[in-house]
């Protein structure tokens, strides 16, 4: 009773302050490296108070702060591998951002209690061999001990379980500058070829008789021989570089408790020699030798009982302080670890139109949709994977969001027969598709450019801009077809390009009326004459080159000069360049198709539909032909974007409704892939969005990789993706905290995205979406 009124009276004077400590388990991912945990230990010596901060007399109160350690303990069974770090509460936030800075990938998990309780098994103490001034083995590159712990693994069976706890002191500037002066004095005695061993046995002790009766007699005999100027030269021992460097070294003292477990003593002592004998990996000049302790001991103390303290560098603490990577988590697959680095999901990419799949941050799954903002969503996307990665999967399970949300999609599909078509038609309602199949007589568009149209009460200026864009136009593809990739020469640009002028001035003309206006003197003279003056007088070039085509007849008395046909010689380069055109079946019948049936892509966008353009691989001998048909119809879909874009903004909207342009393999087609390099930076505006899907980014030209780069795009990176892909987006990436091994350790139809939104870029990982039932059904059918 009286010690309980004792103690109530001395509270009221002083408080002592004893910290709780958090148990933290690390799960390890394939990234991890362990070069720098050494700052772990400098952060556990920061901890250390002087004893001013340890006793303060506050409020007519002496208060007494207790010192506090740090622990680490690596819990190996055969089921499992798990590594823990144990720290005081009131530095927990301290100690999750070190070690999130030292492992930038590693899972932090607050847990209960260690695996084990320590009192209940064998239990081991190591502690160094010679003077603490001796250095074990520090080779930052390596992880020489964890592996050699790891190979334990192969003697343990089921129900058994080893460990190593790691206790580390902070230790104070003090004690590091006490050691530093006994440092030179202990490697003078080791160069000497003293003996430094710790405890010291029988043959010590004899060994250490025999060299001071040795170096008696020497002297003696020196000394009667008058050669007391003689000195005997002795080879004298070389500390190690990790030696000499532990001079300059903080110290972080450390207790280091092997325990094991098992159904018998005779194993479980087995167990933990193994796992002692493993620390043989780091002998330098000093070594780790182990002693049985057969005393209980409290882990909640600084100092644990009845364990030596061993004065460790933080350089050697390096050692201890170590998780495995790719290496030790490929070789022992019952490591508990994270094949990725995984992270949460900003609230911007929980909700959307467009599902990139289920991310997985510890327990929560969450779905991942591309950023939704109106000022974000139509950016440029880009899908990178490798043959049979599952880009296809997911750029079909695109096009059904895309679909489903009533949304405009745009298809130019020139791969083998079109197979990817065949899936986007079959999902897409009846009503709201537009199927161009060039191989198909009705679905043939004419080479015109009908997206840009004169109506009734446009002024001769006005008409004259539309006649040049589509002039423009249309020299851009028929200069494709030039194999030196060299412009038109000036002459035929000259001639072709007038008669262009003066044709599309009337919204009926496609290629076809210019081939016409250039070879017929007949057809020429009524498409000039059709004109009004004024339009005659700012197309006066134009007319006075196409005049120049005309072959007259010679003048005689009775006949007068008079026009008779073409002068061939001026244009048969160009007929010759546009037969060339003509050489594919698909082109000849655009040329020849009347422009009146072509869709109206304006109106189809608005409405939402779902175009679908066919240029199957079998109706294309050349590279080139294909390149000339998609360029074409990139120059329509650009055309029609902008118009939109500019409609909208007449009315005040800030965009058109968004349509998605699905590109697969841009790089088959070169000079279609112009006109991204000049559209990336513009298309959001416009509420036009490219996803484009590639093996790699050098699928795309310089020009178009740093217009995209420009344009904010998004990148989602499939497991499989060739390595090249990610250097490229290294730094984005790195911001972001993953890196190359990320990728690499990727599981099968799993993607690493680099996402935009409103405060940069997201980068994240998510498992893709399944194939779509309907289209695996079919394909199993």
């Amino acid at each position: 009773m009286l010690n309980k009124l004792d103690k109530k009276k001395y509270t009221k004077f002083i408080e002592v302050k004893n910290h709780k400590y958090v148990t933290l388990q690390l799960i390890p991912t394939k990234s991890n490296r362990n070069n720098t945990t050494a700052n772990i230990a400098v952060l556990i010596n920061k901890m250390y108070l002087k004893t001013n901060q340890m006793i303060k007399y506050e409020n007519k109160k002496l208060r007494i702060e207790c010192q506090t350690k740090a622990s680490y303990y690596i819990h190996i069974s055969k089921d499992e591998i798990q590594f823990f770090f144990i720290v005081p509460k009131f530095h927990l936030n301290n100690f999750k951002t070190k070690i999130a800075s030292t492992w930038k990938n590693i899972e932090i998990k607050e847990v209960e209690s260690l695996p084990i309780n320590v009192n209940e098994c064998t239990r081991y103490q190591l502690k160094y061999k010679y003077n603490d001034a001796l250095s074990l083995d520090v080779d930052k590159r390596n992880n020489d001990l964890l592996n050699a712990n790891m190979s334990v693994l192969e003697v343990l069976e089921e129900k058994e379980s080893v460990g190593v706890y790691y206790n580390f002191i902070p230790t104070s500037d003090r004690d590091t500058n006490y050691f530093r002066t006994i440092y030179k004095d202990v490697i003078e005695k080791y160069k000497n070829g003293d003996n430094l061993k710790k405890n010291k046995n029988i043959w010590d002790i004899i060994v250490m008789a025999l060299k001071f009766i040795i170096g008696y007699v020497d002297d003696f005999f020196n000394t009667m021989q008058k050669q007391a100027n003689t000195k005997t030269i002795g080879i004298k021992r070389r500390i190690s570089t990790c030696t000499e460097n532990k001079y300059d070294k903080d110290l972080c003292k450390t207790q280091i408790l092997v325990v094991s477990k098992s159904t018998t003593k005779d194993k479980e002592i087995s167990i933990a020699k193994t796992m002692c004998n493993s620390f043989k990996s780091i002998t330098n000049d000093n070594e780790l030798i182990c002693k049985e302790v057969k005393k209980e001991v409290n882990l909640d103390s600084v100092m644990i009982n009845n364990l030596a303290i061993n004065s460790t560098s933080v350089d050697e603490c390096n050692n201890f302080i170590a998780v495995p990577g790719a290496e030790l988590i490929n070789q022992y697959n019952v490591i508990e670890h994270k094949d990725v680095k995984e992270t949460t999901v900003p609230a911007e990419l929980k909700e959307g139109i467009i599902n990139l799949g289920d991310n997985r941050y510890k327990d929560n799954i969450e779905t991942v949709f591309a950023n939704n903002d109106a000022d974000l969503k139509s950016l440029p996307h880009a899908i990178l994977g490798g043959s049979r990665s599952g880009k296809s999967t997911l750029s079909i399970n695109i096009c059904k969001n895309i679909i489903d949300a009533g949304e405009g999609l745009i298809i130019p599909d020139f791969i083998k027969d079109c197979e990817f078509a065949d899936i986007i038609a079959s999902i897409t309602p009846q009503n709201r598709l537009i199927d161009i199949d060039l191989s198909v007589w009705k679905c043939i568009q004419a080479l015109a450019y009908n997206e840009l149209m004169i109506v009734e009460g446009m002024n001769a200026f006005e008409i004259n801009k539309i006649t040049r864009r589509k002039t423009s136009m249309m020299l851009e593809l028929v200069n494709i077809m030039n194999n030196d990739e060299k412009q038109l020469p000036p002459k035929m640009r000259k001639y072709l390009g007038a008669a262009a002028r003066v044709a599309f001035c009337f919204n009926e003309s496609s290629m076809r009326d210019v081939m016409r206006i250039l070879q017929m003197h007949t057809v020429r003279h009524e498409y000039i004459n059709r004109l009004n003056g004024e339009l005659k007088q700012l197309l006066e070039d134009s007319i006075i080159s196409l005049l120049e085509l005309d072959e007259y007849s010679k003048e005689t008395k009775d006949n007068p000069s008079e026009i008779i046909g073409t002068k061939d010689s001026k244009i048969e380069g160009i007929i010759d360049r546009i037969d060339l055109f003509r050489e594919n079946d698909v082109i000849d019948a655009m040329f020849s198709k009347d422009p009146t049936e072509n869709i109206d892509i304006i109106e189809a966008m608005d409405q939402g539909k779902v175009i679908i353009i066919r240029m199957r691989d079998c109706d294309f001998d050349d590279a080139t032909s294909k390149d000339v048909v998609t360029t074409f119809f990139m120059q329509k879909i650009w055309l029609a974007t902008k118009i939109r874009g500019h409609r909208e903004n007449a009315k005040g909207n800030k965009y058109p409704a968004r349509v998605t342009l699905l590109i697969d393999e841009i790089f088959q087609v070169p000079t279609a892939q112009k006109i991204l390099e000049s559209t990336f930076l513009q298309s959001a505006k416009f509420g036009l969005k490219y996803i484009l899907t590639l093996h790699n980014l050098e699928g795309l030209s310089k020009e178009a990789l740093a217009s995209l780069e420009g344009a904010n795009a998004s990148y989602t990176l499939i497991s499989g993706v060739n390595k090249k892909v990610f250097d490229m987006l290294e730094e984005e990436f790195e911001e972001q905290g993953y890196c190359a091994s990320d990728l690499i350790n990727l599981k099968r139809y799993h993607a690493l995205h680099l996402l935009k939104v409103n405060n940069g870029f997201k980068a994240l990982a998510t498992k893709l979406p399944p194939e779509l039932k309907e289209i695996h059904e079919e394909l199993t059918a």
